[in-house]
């Protein structure tokens, strides 16, 4: 990308540094400065439930981010919240590492792998990581040990919002490097803090920051600031809570950005909004054993019209989550349609950070900075994933997308027809499903390379068992 080089010097020197450029032949294109990187990521926050895509939500920190970045209409990633992770962190389908759900094991991926943070920091960026790590409960398989030189935040999939404690019992599990952290209030007000104070820590080198929220993850619990935003507009309850936590959530993100450009950074500092999965639609006292009359007793919105699922599944609604990208003065304002998947970010930011890989790290995203960018059209490419323990399975190849369900029948959908996923037209082109069978199986051929529990890796378990699973923790 071309950006134009702002010159303050006088009149004469200008005229002479020209003549001594065009001299030389022909204007050479300026690179774009390595940027400063923010990573937000939201947990369990479906499509329709930020204010760009819908104006009862009240959202204006991310929507002005939205409004003068690219909004990413067709971003992909799990139905659940930590094969999203992995990919994030790795470039790497998460079926490489065989992280097919949610897990509290204790190590995910193999010592040594390299991500997003550790290739930064070998050219020179200082990394922190602030919220949800979730892809390894184990101290010696943390952020610490995948590049992040600093740590604040939990380890498993999500705690108590004012005692931060998993299930509101025991101690807490809130963490500041590898010490345990008991300390009042709301852990979204803890996270804005810790990663506003990170930020302004160290001057000199571009940063890394990758802020994983914990809301609108169960359980929530909002003070009346934000409860009171939606007291007439919410249709219920349960709206009310949902969006009250992604307001404050919102609140924390602009606390953020101001700290950028506090310090001066703002144009050269990338912000990028994702969501792990789409809408919960499971009940707030879902994570909770303790104090439970504190918690309202609701089960949180599950729609994310205009698409068909949520959470936990492959429909739309269940990977296809509210995305954006912002750079203030490279990246156009617009909106990018193009299929892109969750494991493009670190192909892309190790792109735009200067690291070069010295090793093949198997990258199943790619570079899609000339996308956004405007410098390259977008090229069809096919889009794979196996989630829920492995037993459902889906590839998309636009405008097709191929589901295979954990009882093993097919589901072919044209998206850029039927994006409600409406009408299953595998009897129709049958042609088009054995065409995507067979991506999916030369999509599968890695799968588990990575994977650092193969050798004790339990049987996978049968629908019946899979449904009483997702039933307890309903």
């Amino acid at each position: 990308m071309k950006t134009k080089k702002r010159f303050r010097t006088s009149a004469i020197a200008q005229l002479l540094s020209l003549s001594a450029v065009l001299s030389m032949g022909t204007l050479a294109a300026v690179e774009p400065p390595r940027p400063n990187i923010v990573v937000f990521l939201a947990d369990d926050l479906g499509w329709g439930h930020v204010g760009w895509q819908n104006p009862k939500v009240k959202t204006p920190n991310l929507d002005r981010l939205a409004v003068q970045g690219v909004r990413l209409d067709q971003h992909y990633v799990a139905c659940l919240c930590s094969p999203s992770r992995v990919a994030f962190n790795t470039g790497r389908y998460w079926s490489r590492f065989g992280c097919n759900s949610w897990t509290d094991a204790p190590q995910v991926m193999p010592t040594g792998t390299e991500t997003v943070a550790s290739a930064l920091k070998s050219v020179g960026y200082r990394t922190g990581m602030v919220g949800k790590w979730h892809i390894g409960t184990g101290l010696d398989f943390g952020p610490e040990a995948f590049g992040f030189e600093y740590y604040y935040g939990i380890r498993r999939g999500g705690c108590t919002p004012l005692t931060h404690k998993w299930r509101g019992v025991g101690d807490s599990v809130l963490y500041r490097n590898k010490q345990i952290v008991e300390e009042p209030g709301h852990v979204t007000d803890l996270f804005a803090r810790e990663a506003v104070k990170w930020i302004g820590s160290e001057k000199g080198r571009p940063f890394f920051l990758y802020l994983a929220f914990t809301s609108p993850h169960v359980p929530l619990l909002e003070s009346a600031r934000w409860m009171d935003l939606y007291k007439e507009s919410a249709p219920d309850q349960s709206h009310q809570l949902y969006w009250a936590a992604i307001s404050h959530l919102d609140d924390a993100v602009g606390q953020v950005v101001a700290e950028v450009e506090r310090l001066g950074q703002r144009e050269n500092t990338l912000f990028i909004f994702l969501s792990d999965n789409g809408a919960p639609g499971q009940g707030n006292l879902m994570q909770v054993d303790a104090d439970k009359e504190a918690y309202l007793n609701v089960i949180l919105p599950g729609e994310c019209l205009p698409f068909r699922g949520h959470k936990g599944q492959l429909y739309e609604g269940g990977i296809r989550t509210p995305a954006l990208v912002n750079w203030s003065g490279h990246l156009k304002p617009g909106v990018c349609a193009t299929p892109l998947h969750v494991s493009d970010w670190m192909p892309t930011l190790c792109a735009l950070g200067g690291y070069k890989a010295t090793r093949d790290l198997k990258w199943d995203g790619t570079n899609i900075y000339p996308i956004l960018a405007g410098e390259s059209p977008a090229q069809n490419r096919v889009l794979y994933s196996k989630n829920l323990f492995g037993l459902n399975r889906d590839v998309i190849e636009d405008p097709w997308k191929l589901i295979i369900t954990k009882e093993g029948e097919q589901e072919l959908y044209n998206l850029a027809e039927d994006v409600g996923e409406k009408h299953n037209c595998a009897s129709e082109h049958p042609e088009v499903v054995q065409r995507l069978l067979a991506d999916m199986k030369a999509a599968a051929v890695r799968d588990d390379d990575a994977n650092p529990n193969r050798v004790k890796k339990a049987s996978q378990p049968t629908p019946a068992q899979l449904n009483e699973i997702i039933k307890q923790n309903e």
